[in-house]
């Protein structure tokens, strides 16, 4: 039953999603959901309320029969970000354009800011969406993400909004936004880097492994990651060879696996540039964890791990995930 009411009220978000967030949705939802049960369908749109993704005008007051052939709302901020979490910052979404305005709101000085000003600073920053558009999507969405002073006309219908800053008007979910955005923009900007576009992809990916609790994958593609970061800074010394580790023999950077590379930063280079991307303890718990799960790729190599006692992967996980992001910074 659970599952039903989450299905049907992922549906309605996604349609309503499509028929444009800022726009107000109107819909007979029988002949949306021609064959679910009229109660799991108000179920489900009581739950997307309840979450804060959606606005549903008349929710507790009106007839049942009525609430359902003659829906009204919209989606608000944390229903965009849902949908969006994964392009959360395409320049095609709408997802950016709740960011660059808290981004106003966090930088700006004055006491209060109206729409209008608020507005042009948010097309200052990039955005490509009309004014018409932007403010459409800033009376009708912003609810969650930040405290905003609404003014309204007939109807319910926002006709101004303005924003105090006599206290902190950015909530803790638009704070923690913000503070993803700024990390996203600022992360393997070192110029080093040869390929920045690739990498960040790759780093979504493993967000999106770690948003869905696949600890293994997101154990193998951090050691994917830390490893191109830590060959880029080996070659950015000049270091073109390093001891192999069963003969001992030198051995070209670009045959070198990625053990020989780790055993020689810890014994060699991270004295020598002063633990310039990491210190000992990060990288042994990277050495620890990573060779093994790179393994795990061999899914016969797998099954026996599962079927041992003791097998934690999430437990391997959050072992690995301190380290890493401490080593990704330096790659900043």
């Amino acid at each position: 039953m659970k599952d039903e009411i989450e299905n049907i009220g992922l549906l309605l978000l996604k349609d309503m999603y499509s028929n444009g967030f800022s726009k107000y949705y109107d819909k007979d939802l029988t002949q949306l959901f021609p064959e679910r049960k009229e109660r799991d369908i108000k179920d489900a749109v009581k739950l997307l309320s309840k979450n804060g993704l959606i606005k549903a005008f008349g929710i507790d007051h009106i007839s049942h029969n009525f609430f359902l052939q003659q829906f009204s709302g919209h989606i608000i901020d944390l229903g965009v970000l849902n949908l969006e979490k994964n392009e959360k910052f395409d320049e095609n979404g709408y997802s950016i354009e709740i960011i660059r305005f808290l981004l106003v709101i966090d930088e700006s000085s004055e006491d209060s800011l109206h729409l209008d000003i608020i507005i042009g600073r948010i097309k200052q920053k990039g955005s490509i969406k009309t004014e018409e558009n932007l403010k459409n999507i800033l009376k009708t969405t912003i609810k969650y993400t930040c405290n905003v002073n609404k003014t309204t006309s007939g109807g319910g219908m926002y006709s101004d909004l303005y924003v105090v800053n006599t206290t902190s008007p950015i909530t803790d979910i638009g704070m923690n936004l913000i503070q993803d955005y700024i990390k996203k923009i600022k992360i393997f900007t070192n110029p080093i880097i040869s390929n920045r576009d690739m990498v960040l992809k790759e780093y979504d990916a493993l967000e999106i492994l770690i948003r869905n609790q696949l600890w293994k994958d997101a154990c193998i593609k951090m050691g994917s990651i830390l490893e191109y970061l830590l060959t880029k800074w080996l070659e950015s010394k000049n270091i073109i060879s390093v001891p192999q580790s069963n003969t001992q023999k030198k051995i070209s950077l670009d045959k070198a696996s990625f053990y020989d590379k780790l055993q020689f930063y810890i014994k060699t280079a991270r004295k020598e540039y002063k633990n310039e991307i990491g210190n000992k303890t990060q990288w042994e718990i990277v050495d620890k964890v990573i060779r093994e799960y790179r393994n795990y790729i061999h899914l016969q190599k797998y099954e026996k791990i599962i079927a041992s006692d003791g097998f934690l992967d999430k437990n391997d996980f959050e072992l690995l995930n301190k380290p890493f992001n401490q080593i990704v910074d330096y790659f900043q």
